[in-house]
């Protein structure tokens, strides 16, 4: 399968396959989401990969404590980042917060189908480009070498 790759990160399937469309193009979504919008949710497995195209999302962690509940902003995803940091190219930028590097937490989420560690609640408007579960590991199969 012939495959065209970005000068971004050299190794994104936006080129042609066998039947003349673009790989990556049939598998993305576009979704936009208005302020205080929860993308997702923490302690639940992720179903989709999120890479922010616009805007940006908070990521939320809430603690359960004796006196009741506390939410910490925990970092944000903005512009140019996305939810798995052990994704395989396109989706090869890091994923940083204020705070600490994120995406420690998850980075097997997906991969391993472990509950989120955060929210991710939208920012004012947020755009972004997502890959349904089954889509992200096609890709990354065809990253490995694999043929489908």
């Amino acid at each position: 399968m012939p495959v065209d790759t970005c000068e971004g990160c050299g190794g994104c399937y936006a080129g042609n396959d066998d039947d003349g469309g673009g790989v990556i193009f049939r598998l993305v979504s576009y979704e936009r989401y208005d302020e205080g919008r929860v993308v997702a949710y923490q302690d639940r497995k992720p179903d989709k990969f999120y890479y922010v195209i616009s805007g940006r999302l908070s990521m939320l962690t809430e603690y359960q404590l004796h006196t009741g509940t506390v939410t910490r902003v925990e970092g944000y995803l903005k512009k140019g980042m996305h939810t798995d940091v052990s994704s395989y190219p396109p989706l090869c930028h890091p994923v940083v917060s204020s705070h600490r590097a994120v995406g420690v937490d998850q980075v097997e989420e997906l991969e391993e189908q472990r509950p989120r560690q955060h929210h991710l609640v939208a920012k004012g408007g947020v755009e972004l480009m997502t890959l349904e579960k089954d889509d992200f590991f096609y890709l990354t199969k065809l990253d490995e070498g694999g043929k489908q």
